[in-house]
């Protein structure tokens, strides 16, 4: 049992260590928005692509182990959380103890690191796009928004919801 336990921590330990790789791709894919180097994050984008794949996998294989430790220890697999492993490891096998709740915690904090990330990074492609739209209405004449007067319908013109991040002088 002992031996499926020090698995699963090396299982964990792989999925971080692929999360860490992803946080850096992260970080990088926020530096290309910024500088709007958009070669280089199309290039990033598969780089993180093909990490994703094979975080995919490592999830799968830990998925499969905490199966077989939920199967041991008689506890649905759905119930044996990371705080009831980290329980059960500390109560029964205190000599994985530390490296279990180490992983355990590691893993917590990448994917919310890296999940913060990825919303900041879609943030700032959202803005980017705003922008985008709002200097392509500059040049090509505006569309009528959302609060428009003028008869949209018998123009055959949609309504468009977007932000003014340029103030125009009329």
């Amino acid at each position: 049992m002992e031996e499926l336990l020090k698995d699963f921590v090396a299982a964990v330990r792989e999925e971080n260590k692929v999360l860490k790789q992803l946080a850096k791709i992260a970080q990088e894919k926020q530096d290309l928005i910024i500088s709007n180097k958009i070669k280089e994050l199309d290039s990033l984008i598969r780089k993180e692509g093909i990490m994703v794949s094979s975080l995919d996998k490592l999830e799968d294989a830990r998925f499969k182990l905490q199966e077989k430790l939920a199967l041991k220890w008689g506890v649905e697999t759905g119930e044996l959380s990371a705080v009831v492993i980290i329980e059960r490891a500390g109560r029964e096998f205190p000599g994985v103890f530390a490296e279990v709740k180490e992983e355990i915690d590691n893993l917590n904090y990448n994917v919310t690191r890296l999940r913060i990330m990825n919303d900041h990074n879609n943030e700032l492609i959202s803005h980017s796009l705003d922008y985008i739209e709002t200097v392509q209405s500059i040049i090509n004449g505006d569309r009528p928004g959302i609060y428009s007067d003028r008869s949209m319908q018998s123009k055959g013109i949609s309504a468009v919801q977007r932000a003014n991040l340029l103030d125009k002088k009329i």
